[in-house]
């Protein structure tokens, strides 16, 4: 197991809308990934039972007690059918709301799945929390949390528990959902010259996860490290002092930093090169001397 990665919550990237006219019935379902260290706490089961009552995947029914206008006095949300709705299962791939039995169609940059919920404000309307991919579906799909720890959360949304801010993880350009309910949004939040570091997984696709704060040089080489204003590693938290940046997956989306025991060549005996640190599916490797 890699050092670092705290399992909260996957998502698994959605199979892209196929633009056919024909009603999508199958989800996108769930890549392979590798859980690498226990999780912080059981947010599976705190999402459960939230945001609707019997749904769950393989079904057509959902978003009980959610108004289609709630919390909006305009005309619903985008994504959410305003006309007659399908017959499209719960965590199945839609194009609009109106391809769901729920009337919910939860988008991302990478595809859609029908689903419970689609924005923070319904679900706190309902007495939830936030909206967020729950992963313990089979084919995963969007319901409302209780706004714990590591659940997606939207920007200036005021749905996670209290003592919990939602703060971007890690910027992904847009492309993915990258704000999640967490402890801290800088360094500034933490006591005792604390740094405000990210916790994320990778499994199948682009995970979920949250910032917490780390005391100075208590993280070991292969632990996540934040990223300066100007893109270098920030190594305060790191044993080692010295955080390697990389490209996440090599997606080219978005970069992170890894706790290593060097930085580029210079931190290398005579005659050694810095091996680039990767964060793929199968967690953080650090950048070393060899």
């Amino acid at each position: 197991m890699r050092k670092g990665w705290h399992v909260v919550l996957v998502l698994a990237l959605f199979g892209c809308a196929t633009g056919s006219d024909e009603t999508p019935t199958g989800g996108p379902g769930v890549g392979p990934g590798v859980s690498t260290t226990t999780p912080v706490g059981d947010t599976t089961a705190s999402m459960e039972g939230t945001g609707s009552e019997g749904g769950s995947a393989g079904s057509g029914e959902g978003s009980e007690g959610l108004d289609e206008t709630a919390g909006s006095d305009g005309p619903p949300p985008p994504g959410v059918c305003q006309g007659m709705v399908g017959t499209g299962v719960l965590g199945g791939v839609c194009t609009d709301g109106c391809d769901c039995a729920s009337g919910r169609c939860f988008q991302i940059s990478l595809g859609s799945a029908c689903s419970e919920c689609l924005s923070d404000v319904e679900c706190m309307a309902a007495g939830a929390g936030t909206c967020s991919v729950d992963p313990s579906t089979d084919p995963p799909f969007a319901r409302c949390t209780q706004g714990q720890l590591g659940v997606m959360c939207e920007p200036g949304s005021s749905g996670c528990q209290p003592g919990l801010v939602c703060t971007q993880l890690i910027d992904t350009q847009g492309f993915l959902p990258d704000y999640f309910c967490s402890e801290c949004e800088t360094a500034a939040d933490c006591a005792g010259g604390g740094t405000c570091v990210p916790t994320v997984d990778i499994n199948g696709g682009i995970a979920l996860g949250y910032l917490h704060c780390a005391a100075p040089g208590s993280l070991e080489d292969g632990e996540l490290c934040p990223l300066l204003p100007g893109g270098t590693g920030n190594g305060t938290p790191c044993a080692s002092g010295r955080c390697a940046v990389t490209d996440i997956g090599g997606l080219g989306i978005a970069e992170i930093g890894v706790c290593s025991s060097c930085v580029d060549d210079v931190d290398c005996p005579a005659g050694q090169t810095c091996q680039d640190a990767e964060v793929d599916e199968s967690g953080a490797t650090p950048a070393t001397c060899a």
